[in-house]
Order: C-alpha cells, then sequence, then structure tokens
C-alpha cells in the first residue's frame, strides 16, 4: 500500500510526464503559427492598402458602421451603386468597428485616387495592375489610413490563426479519435474495449470510432493531425485572403469550427454541450457571409449520420456486439434519454440557438428587400433574368475557379508562373486518388467484407468521417449557385471555406498512397517545396507588381546594352531621353515590351495616361497600352524634375496580326479626363514637330504556323545577299512574289516591276517588299515572305507585254545579282515573268 503522500507524487509525476508528453506534441502546431504569422506579415507588407479585392469595399463597410450607428440599406437611389457591397451579413464588419473605433477613419475615394485604367478582373494581359494610386505617403512607418488599414488586416490574420489551430485539433479527431490518449497512434491492446474490459465478441470487434484496437502503425497517429495546418499555411489565397480586410477570414474560421462540430456529432452522440457549441456556431456564421449557410445542410447530414449509425448499432447489439459510442447508453447523450428524442432535441438547440443568434439579419432583409436573401436586390444589381444553374454549370464554374482558388492576387489581375498552377493541380489530384483508394478500403473493412484491417500507414477513419469530409465542400459548392447565376461565376477565395475538409482529405489521400518512410521523405520535399513557393509569391511576384520603376543616372544610360538616344519631348513638361527593346523580333500572340527612360523638365500638374501603339501591316493597331507610367504605380504628378526613370511597358500583341510585319511603336501622353483633346505636341531636340514613331522591331509568325498555299509558278532564282525567289503569280492586276532567305540580307532592298513591249520599258512598278510594311533587312530564315505589289493597268493599251522583275539596291540603284537554279547568270538580272495580255 502507497502512502497519501506516495500517492499524490505518483499522481502528479504522471501528470507531470503526459503534460511534458502533450506539449512536446503541440510544439508542431506553434512552429505552424510561428511560419503562417510570418507569411501574412509578408502579405500584409506586399499588397498596398486596399488592393487585396474588396479590401476598399469591406473598409467602407466598418466606416459607415462608425459613422451611422446603423447597418446600410442597398435601395434605389442615386448613391444606390456606392453602398453596393454593404449588402453582407454585419458580423465581421460589427467586430471590426468596435476593435478599431479609436483608430482614424477617413474615406478611401478622399484619401486616394482611384486608377481609370486598372484591369479589373483581367489577369492574363499586362498594364495597371492597382485600382488606387499609391503615394510615398503610404510608406512604413505607417499613419493614418494606412495604419488603420494595415492594422485591420491582423484581425484577418487573427482569424486565419485561430482556423488553424481548429484544424490540429480536427485532425485528432479524424485521425485519433476517442482513443487519442492511450498511447502512440491510439493503440489499445488487441482485446481490450473502448470501456476498459473484455470485448463481448473478442478480436473480432470493430470498434466505429476512434482508431482499431489491432492498428499496427509504423507512424504515431497524432503526428498526422499537424500537417493538415501546415498545407493551409502554404496554401497562398489562404494566407492572402486572411491577411486582408476581408469577412472570407471568419467565414474560414467558422465552418471549421462547424465541421468539427459535426465530426464529434458523429463521433460522439449530441450532447447539450454540443448542441449549444453548434447552434452558436451556426448563428455566427449565418451572420459572416450567406454562403456558410452550408454549415447548417452540414449539421442536418451529421445528424442523419448519427442517426443511421445509432440504428446500425441496434442491429450489431442484437446479435451481441457492443453499441457505438453514439448509443442510447452513452454518457455523451443528453440525460440517459432514448437515442431519437436525443437527436430530436439536438437538432431543436442547434436550430433555435441559429434563429436566435443569426435570424434577426434575414428578418431585416425580409422588411428592406422582399425576401431573406437578397435575391431580389441581385437579381436588380446584375440583371433583371437570372438563369437556371445545373450541376454542368455549377461543375464549370469550379473548374474555372480552381486557377483563383489557388493563387491569383490584386482584384483578380495578378498571376504567378504557369508551372505553379500545374504543380498544385497535380498535388490535388494525386491526393484525389489517393482518397478515394482509402475510402474503398475502409469501406470494404466497415461493411464488414474483410476481417482485419491490413494498413499499417493510416488508420480507418469511419467512413462516416469521410462522408462529412466530403460533403463539406460539396455542400459549400451547392451554396455558390447563386453566385454563378446572378455574377456569371465564382471566385477561388469563395471556395476557401472548403479549405478545413480538404487539406484533412488530402493528409489521408497522400498516407494511403505513401506507406511507411516514404509519406516522411516526400512530405518534408513537397512541403519544402510548397514552402519555398509560398513565401517567394509576395516578395517575387506581389510586391514588384506594386513597386515604382527605379530611378536611373544619365551615367547608366550610355553603358546600357540595347539603349537608343533618342530626345524627344512632349509638351514642355516631359522628356523621353531613349529607349530599349526587350528583343528585335516578337512572335505574334506573344508578348513584347519595352524600357522608355524619363525626365521631368518640370513639376507635372496632371496625372497624363501614357500611351504605347503597335502598329502592324499598314498601320493596323495590333497591339496598346494605355495606362500610367510604371504600369500604373507612377503617374506624372509623382515625377520629380531633373531624375530620370527606368519606366518598362508590356505588350500582347493580336494573334490575328498578319505576319511577317514591321512592328512600330508609337509613343505619346494624353489627358484621359480631356477626350476632347489631342495628345501632347511631339518634338525633337531643336523644337520642331515629330510624329510619335519611336521604335521598330519585326513581327514574325508562330514557328509552327501553317503557312497559306497560293497557286504558282514555280520559278525558283537565286539572288545575291541570301535571297530566293521560289515561285509567283499574277491574279486580278497584282503580282505576288515568294521570297526566302538562307541568312539575313544584309540591307533593305527595292523590287522592281516592269512592263515590256517591243523592246521598249512601257510602265514600272518600283516598291520596297509588302509595300514597306517588311523590309529586306528584317527576314529570317524559315520565314515565307509573300510579297504583294499592285499593278495599275488600266492605263495601258490593250495588247502583249513581258512582266519583268528583280531587285535592286536603293541607295546606289545597282540591281541584285540573280541567277537560275542552274546557277545560269539572267539577262540584266531581271526575271522573265512571261507575258500578259491586256484586252
Amino acid at each position: 500500500m502507497f502512502s497519501e503522500a506516495q500517492g499524490v507524487a505518483i499522481f502528479y509525476a504522471k501528470m507531470s510526464k503526459k503534460s511534458k508528453r502533450l506539449s512536446i506534441e503541440h510544439l508542431g502546431l506553434l512552429a505552424v503559427l510561428l511560419a503562417y504569422l510570418i507569411l501574412s506579415l509578408n502579405y500584409n507588407f506586399a499588397s498596398p492598402i486596399f488592393e487585396p479585392p474588396d479590401e476598399s469595399t469591406h473598409y467602407r463597410y466598418v466606416k459607415y458602421l462608425l459613422d451611422h450607428k446603423t447597418l446600410p440599406a442597398i435601395i434605389d437611389g442615386p448613391n444606390r451603386n456606392e453602398l453596393w457591397g454593404l449588402h453582407q451579413p454585419p458580423l465581421y464588419f460589427l467586430v471590426s468597428a468596435a476593435i478599431f473605433s479609436p483608430f482614424d477613419f477617413p474615406a478611401p475615394d478622399d484619401a486616394l485616387a482611384r486608377n481609370p485604367h486598372v484591369n479589373l478582373g483581367v489577369a492574363t494581359i499586362p498594364g495597371n495592375k492597382n485600382v488606387f494610386i499609391h503615394t510615398p505617403a503610404e510608406s512604413f512607418p505607417w499613419r493614418g489610413l494606412p495604419l488603420t488599414v494595415h492594422a485591420m488586416r491582423l484581425l484577418s490574420t487573427l482569424f486565419g490563426a485561430a482556423t488553424l489551430a481548429v484544424v490540429y485539433v480536427m485532425g485528432f479527431e479524424v485521425f485519433v479519435g476517442e482513443q487519442g490518449s492511450r498511447g502512440a497512434g491510439g493503440q489499445v491492446s488487441r482485446g481490450e474495449s473502448e470501456q476498459g474490459g473484455k470485448d463481448s465478441v473478442g478480436a473480432s470487434a470493430r470498434p466505429h470510432t476512434g482508431t482499431p484496437a489491432h492498428f499496427p502503425t509504423r507512424t504515431p497517429a497524432h503526428l498526422l493531425p499537424i500537417i493538415a495546418p501546415a498545407l493551409m499555411v502554404l496554401h497562398p489565397e489562404f494566407v492572402f485572403i486572411t491577411s486582408a480586410i476581408h469577412n472570407e477570414s471568419l467565414n474560414i474560421l467558422l465552418m471549421a469550427l462547424g465541421l468539427w462540430g459535426a465530426l464529434r456529432l458523429v463521433n460522439r452522440g449530441p450532447s447539450v454541450k454540443l448542441a449549444i457549441f453548434l447552434g452558436i456556431v451556426s448563428g455566427l456564421i449565418a451572420l459572416a457571409k450567406m454562403t456558410g449557410l452550408a454549415l447548417i445542410l452540414l449539421i442536418v447530414l451529421a445528424m442523419l449520420i448519427a442517426a443511421v449509425k445509432e440504428a446500425f448499432s441496434f442491429q450489431r447489439s442484437a446479435v451481441g456486439r457492443r453499441p457505438s459510442a453514439v448509443s442510447g447508453h452513452s454518457p455523451f447523450t443528453i440525460h440517459h434519454l432514448p437515442f431519437t428524442i436525443c437527436l430530436f432535441l439536438f437538432g431543436v438547440i442547434v436550430a433555435g440557438l441559429t434563429a436566435l443568434i443569426g435570424g434577426w439579419w434575414y428578418l431585416f432583409n425580409w422588411q428592406l428587400y422582399g425576401d431573406p436573401f437578397q435575391s431580389g436586390m441581385y437579381r436588380n444589381f446584375y440583371s433583371d433574368i437570372q438563369r437556371t444553374i445545373t450541376f454542368r454549370d455549377l461543375f464549370n464554374g469550379i473548374r474555372l475557379g480552381e486557377v483563383s482558388f489557388w493563387a491569383v492576387f490584386g482584384w483578380f489581375n495578378l498571376l504567378v508562373p504557369e508551372w505553379m498552377y500545374t504543380f498544385y493541380k497535380v498535388f490535388a489530384r494525386v491526393a484525389g486518388v489517393g482518397v478515394v483508394v482509402y475510402f474503398v478500403q475502409v469501406s470494404r473493412w466497415a461493411g464488414g467484407k474483410v476481417s482485419r484491417w491490413e494498413n499499417t500507414h493510416l488508420p480507418p477513419c469511419p467512413p462516416a468521417h469521410l462522408l462529412l469530409l466530403l460533403a463539406s465542400p460539396l455542400l459549400s459548392s451547392l451554396v455558390l449557385t447563386r453566385l454563378i447565376a446572378t455574377e456569371g461565376g465564382i471566385q477561388g477565395r469563395q471556395l476557401l471555406p472548403m479549405l478545413p475538409a480538404l487539406v484533412l482529405l488530402v493528409v489521408i489521400g497522400y498516407r494511403q498512397l505513401l506507406p511507411g518512410k516514404s509519406f516522411d521523405v516526400t512530405a518534408a520535399l513537397v512541403g519544402s517545396f510548397m514552402a519555398t513557393m509560398a513565401f517567394s509569391i509576395p516578395l517575387l511576384y506581389i510586391a514588384p507588381t506594386y513597386a515604382p520603376p527605379p530611378i536611373v543616372q544619365q551615367a547608366e544610360l550610355a553603358e546600357a546594352t540595347g539603349f537608343v538616344p533618342l530626345h524627344r519631348f512632349y509638351g514642355d513638361e516631359i522628356e523621353l531621353l531613349g529607349y530599349r527593346l526587350d528583343a528585335e523580333e516578337v512572335v505574334s500572340g506573344r508578348g513584347t515590351g519595352l524600357s522608355l527612360y524619363w525626365r521631368a523638365l518640370k513639376p507635372v500638374d496632371k496625372n497624363y495616361t501614357l500611351f504605347v501603339h503597335a502598329l502592324g501591316r499598314k498601320g493596323k493597331k495590333v497591339g496598346q497600352y494605355n495606362g500610367y507610367p510604371g504600369s500604373g504605380n507612377f503617374p506624372t504628378t509623382l515625377w520629380q524634375p531633373g531624375q530620370l526613370y527606368a519606366d518598362h511597358v508590356s505588350l500582347v500583341i493580336d494573334p490575328s496580326a498578319e505576319t511577317p510585319t514591321l512592328l512600330r511603336l508609337h509613343v505619346g501622353f494624353f489627358d484621359f479626363n480631356r477626350p476632347d483633346l489631342p495628345p501632347l505636341p511631339t518634338t525633337d531636340e531643336a523644337g520642331e514637330p515629330v510624329s510619335a514613331f519611336v521604335a521598330q522591331q519585326a513581327l514574325l509568325p508562330e514557328p509552327n504556323e501553317p503557312v497559306e498555299i497560293y497557286e504558282c509558278t514555280f520559278f525558283p532564282v537565286d539572288f545575291a545577299d541570301h535571297i530566293r525567289l521560289t515561285c509567283y503569280d499574277f491574279d486580278d492586276d497584282r503580282l505576288r512574289l515568294h521570297w526566302y532567305v538562307d541568312a539575313p540580307p544584309s540591307q533593305d532592298y527595292t523590287v522592281f516591276i516592269q512592263l515590256w513591249q517591243n523592246g521598249q520599258q512601257i510602265a514600272g512598278f518600283d516598291g520596297p517588299p509588302l509595300e514597306g510594311d517588311f523590309p529586306a533587312s528584317y527576314w529570317r530564315p524559315g520565314i515565307q515572305v509573300v510579297d504583294i505589289h499592285p499593278l495599275d493597268l488600266k492605263q495601258l493599251d490593250p495588247g502583249a507585254y513581258r512582266l519583268l522583275a528583280g531587285l535592286y539596291n536603293p541607295q546606289t540603284g545597282e540591281r541584285l545579282s540573280a541567277r537560275a537554279l542552274s546557277g545560269e547568270a539572267l539577262p540584266d538580272n531581271a526575271l522573265d515573268l512571261g507575258e500578259i495580255i491586256l484586252r
């Protein structure tokens, strides 16, 4: 027998040992939270204020609550469009208003000017990505409005951190269950029941929750839960949204809490505490975002699953097997009442609290808009007709939203490299295969088709848990149908409430496919790679997008490779010192760009719009940039006189542009607010007016672009300087010549075309190839140049004429030597194209 003192000592020793083990286990969560905090702050710093989606709208919502002390009403009137966005459920905004009321809250439109050239929602073309004009006043250390916005973002970061903790705890519910405290992996001895005694059916018994008694896992199951929140930290869009002023951050947290409660309901049965918890969470999520109402459907599904499990447990107990943890004999039921009554009371508590906490806002909508879900207001704002959505439409909407679910930043106009999206898609689909395999395996084990759980690397998550994890994203998808019907699609951030369930499924999928140490090695390698991507995105892609152009020194320009001095003046305010092309050649359908080196001659009092127009054949515009300098980040009012700025401009060339041709780049400025005024006058150093033309480059067809075939007379002739004429044809008063080169010609040449009759030249049609749109010095091997020359024959008398053609140097008039394929020199270096008859 132990003395009382010895007993107390043993008790405290055991508690200390258990506390130490738990603290070591939870160090992983602390590491994940620290990594999330660092990454979230990076996104916070990298994104200028109001550049994350809807951030300015959510800020205005909080300001409206502080100014008016009431909820906004979106009704027809002059300010209807201004108030749009302030119709959302108010919980996030009420919390923000309560916390940040002491801060400075100027109106965003008064504090920041909007950029009229922003490519809002267009991520695939270059241009201005910033919605607002940002000034040095926003630089760190922040004051006033910037301080308020960056501080308010921290509330979303707090919600994001809480979500990670909930997902971590949820992982224990899924992977460890009720047996998690019994040792590594939650194992118990083979014949031991969950109550500590011997099972009535011995080793053949199969528990319905937690880890099976004979689970010989190599990796402790309590290490699996930390992987799920780690995956969320490495999800760029999740960190981006939870680092901005956004109500989606609270919606994600509440959805995670609701899913955890639903899992406990299925795992442990209904209880008063759980009913109160889920009632509060569902009521709060109804006030957080209407898409969060999917949680109510998930709770209903969990209650149905619990009822089915109870019925199944009753049947099993009738044949001598023990009841499940949700049976009426479970200590988790309500006052040991019959299970049906318990479940009914559970639903009444959840529904009552949901209605009590969140119902008032839907009554407010009903009184204001005529329906609780604002459907009429949505239809009036977007369109009068709301189309019917099919499952195919829903699937396509989610599929199209997958890119923005992973990583689209700014106002849906900032992408990362394509290879990142490819990685994320492959990563998700491989996990999906593992989940399917695991679900089949668990279903066979739970259904009694196999007598022993043979999976030595993953515990058998009950099918009910898998069903809830799979149902969570599906139900969240269903509530998005209204957005597809009214707005025509969804944004990836609206799929983020699915993330807590998805990351758990990813862990299950990969643990199923990668047994033993291969899972640990893969998790380390893939996790390191994903961490590198996650930390690089704000530094390499977001922050540079909003950075002003660099300041350069005059001496640097002389040493810059490819710099072409120009000295053009726009009005009396701006000088273009020169330019540098990204490349001498451009492929149709792809991007091109040039760097323009500017200097302000004096303070500029207007934000002039910079235009760069790319003109193709016959002066047709095939690409353009219209926006503020510095990709929108450096309008002219911010320029300092005397400083030199290197402004890079990117263009996308129309893939339907005729090729090959010269691409002529015209540059200038105009006042966007005065479309009635011409562009700023352009002059040279002498003050003489000049055109807007600045530079040119070759626009070439795609390497594998099919060549248009013409019927032509095959007559190969080799000219000097690597030029060959392969064939020609004459049709409808125009001559078509087909040129190839085996090396770039050294200079430009002019085509001569002559009509002869009775030994005399009657007419001549000289001109550069393609009427000057593609000079010979730009021709390249492998590029066919179909050179069309119109011939005005209307003034000629009827009769027979000989048609001659060739090339000559326009500077000297000397013809290029021409030889037939046999090597024989052509007379007068002219090709006889035959006789034409005019009638």
